[in-house]
Order: C-alpha cells, then structure tokens, then sequence
C-alpha cells in the first residue's frame, strides 16, 4: 500500500555547515553528504500517494539537438524583468529548422494517483529587440511533450502542440499548451521530455521569439 509522508515522520538530523571561511573537518563533510542519501533513500522507500499543483522548468537548463547555436540567455537587452528569457537570436532558412530544445522534467519518486495533465510553454513572438515580423514565418514554433519508457526505451510523443498563423497572437505574451496529458512521471515508470522548435524559414526574424518560461501542471486524486 502507498505510504503518504506526514508531520510526524523524523528525517535524520541536519548537520550544520561551518560559517564562511572555516574548515570544514572531513567527517562533517560525510555527515551533511549522509544527511542528503538518507533523505533521498527515505523517500525512494516510500511511494508517496499523489502529488498536485504547478512547477516550473529552470529555461537556461535545455539541451540542445542538432543545427547550430540559435538561442541565448536575454537579460540585457531589454529592461524589464518579464522580458527576459530565451531568445532565438538566429534563424534557419530551411524548413524545418533542424535545431530544438530539450528540457527534461524531474522524475518523482510517486505511485499512484499523480498525472502530468498540462505542459504550458510561455512566449512572445516580438518579444526580443528584433522587432514585428513582416509576415507569419514558415515555420512556426512547436512545442512536442515526449515520454521514454525507463524499461524497454520506447519514445513516445505524447502531444504535439504548434503556433497558429496568426501573427497578431503570436507578437504578444501568450501560451501554446498542451493539455489533456495523462502522463505518470513515476521515477520507475518513464522519463519525459518538454521539447520546443522556434520560428523558421521565409518571414522569420533574428532576435524576436523570446520563451519566458514552461509550466508543467501535475493533478492529484
């Protein structure tokens, strides 16, 4: 039966680390990395019930397929923190692009009852300084949710959810989701992967598609 991890449960005690600036003697140093495993282990033994609500994938930690180097952490040229993020700062003349982005979203060690329902991409297609598109790019982005079976290594596209041509949408601040997922992100069951393509082609623009942030959504019973 599931075990839910409750107020009453007793972690190992927290070794504290030396102030700045002090040795740290080498059985403290086995201590705080004992402290670590025996958390990890506690939960790995337990398969926690369900788990719900919204987290958020850490943008600068993609992996990136194939093309050339096309995207660059944007802090500085534009003042306002809700512009910052992921801007692709060159464009592909072929169709389709030849380069994404792969984000691995974190395994968790959960049994039954927890589902990855939604995968949320936030984006701008004017949103870097190189300013309004003449017309809807070719290629526009996309935006692919991918699973791989931790046991026979089957790649699975769970969804697949692509731009509109609509360029008046598409130079401001919205969402591409997809929705209706039932993936289970059990640490033993499957690994999954949010994977983004940017624009392309006739009509794209260097330093214009800004990637703010991407939502996993996770719903529990």
């Amino acid at each position: 039966m599931p075990v839910n991890i409750t107020p009453t449960d007793v972690f190992p005690a927290v070794v504290q680390e030396a102030a700045d600036g002090d040795n740290v003697s080498q059985a403290t140093r086995t201590n705080i990395i004992q402290e670590y495993a025996d958390a990890d282990n506690y939960l790995r033994n337990r398969n926690i019930n369900a788990i719900g609500g919204d987290f958020y994938l850490d943008l600068p930690g993609f992996q990136r397929v194939g093309g050339t180097v096309e995207w660059a952490w944007n802090d500085d040229t534009n003042t306002t923190i809700a512009n910052w993020g992921l801007l692709q700062n060159v464009v592909q003349a072929v169709a389709p692009p030849d380069e994404v982005l792969v984000w691995q979203v974190p395994k968790f060690h959960v049994g039954v009852g927890t589902v990855i329902t939604a995968v949320t991409l936030s984006l701008n297609g004017a949103g870097g300084p190189g300013g309004a598109h003449g017309g809807v790019p070719v290629v526009m982005p996309r935006m692919r949710v991918i699973t791989i079976n931790q046991s026979s290594g089957q790649r699975t596209v769970e969804a697949t959810a692509t731009e509109p041509g609509a360029l008046g949408s598409y130079e401001g601040w919205h969402d591409l989701a997809a929705t209706g997922l039932t993936i289970n992100p059990a640490f033993s069951v499957q690994t999954t992967y949010v994977e983004v393509r940017g624009e392309g082609n006739t009509n794209s623009l260097a330093d214009a598609l800004l990637l703010e942030h991407i939502r996993v959504t996770m719903t529990a019973p």
